[in-house]
């Protein structure tokens, strides 16, 4: 697992913001951070973001994974709306966002979104996959009976095979820190802790704590679609820079007492596995 920090602003704001806010956002943020993913969230907002720049930039990983999800390709949106939201990462829900305003929301992205060159890729890609899943659905229609119950037993065999290979004489733990970069900031600085914060800038959000969330702000979602989320709900939502030294020094401090259980392996700063 790794972190989904954010795009840096020279590619991401190229490539999504409509005409009207790339001059601005363009110039607003200095950052240079890319993600690699939230989980696979932020793998999923990349490569729907051609590459805008040559420039290499740092990578950094935060997870704050306590919800898996994909964008729902070819699956209506529930509101009113062009319907366009349900091609974005960043609509998907996570931990703390239970009730908040999800047709908001998708207006929001709608109106955004319009104009910008990530909005007509992402509808390409998802006419593609839309005609892959008819294509399929049809495959699979045809299938003969005989067909059917050679690929179930052909299941069972392989169950079995894996059964066999199966190991219970170990236990692993995989231990994952909660919204890890705003857990570090809201640490160093209390006063954060009731405020909706974003960790990240305009371009793109890496860690939303949960005050923010439930105004529908998440990690993986544009820094300034989650500031225009709040501000129509009447919050103004924080923006704090990343501290990736800070981080770095609170994962070890975590890497120590998890090394105390067992053998560990870690893949980025706020998660691991112990054996």
């Amino acid at each position: 697992m790794t972190g989904d920090e954010g795009v840096p602003d020279e590619c991401f704001s190229f490539l999504y913001s409509g005409p009207d806010v790339l001059s601005q956002y363009y110039q607003e943020d200095e950052e240079v951070f890319c993600s690699q993913a939230d989980s696979d969230e932020a793998s999923e907002v990349l490569d729907h973001y051609p590459a805008a720049c040559d420039d290499e930039v740092p990578v950094a990983d935060d997870v704050d994974t306590d919800t898996h999800a994909e964008p729902q390709h070819g699956v209506p949106a529930s509101s009113g709306t062009s319907g366009t939201a349900h091609l974005y990462v960043f609509t998907a829900e996570k931990g703390g966002m239970q009730g908040f305003d999800k047709d908001l929301q998708q207006r929001v992205i709608d109106e955004m979104s319009k104009g910008s060159k990530h909005l007509e890729h992402a509808k390409e890609m998802d006419t593609k996959l839309s005609r892959r899943i008819e294509d399929t659905k049809r495959e699979l229609a045809n299938l003969t009976d005989a067909q059917i119950r050679k690929g179930c037993a052909k299941a069972e065999e392989l169950l079995v095979e894996i059964e066999k290979q199966r190991k219970c004489d170990r236990w692993c733990c995989v231990v994952d820190m909660d919204m890890f970069y705003a857990a570090v900031e809201i640490k160093d600085n209390p006063a954060l802790a009731d405020q909706p914060i974003a960790v990240g800038g305009k371009s793109m959000i890496s860690t939303a704590n949960y005050v923010a969330r439930k105004y529908g702000v998440r990690s993986a979602m544009p820094g300034f679609i989650a500031e225009e989320l709040c501000r129509r709900q009447g919050v103004k939502l924080i923006f704090v820079k990343h501290s990736t030294k800070r981080y770095s020094e609170e994962a070890e401090a975590i890497r120590k007492i998890i090394g105390k259980y067992g053998p560990y392996s870690s893949m980025s700063q706020d998660e691991a596995k112990v054996d």
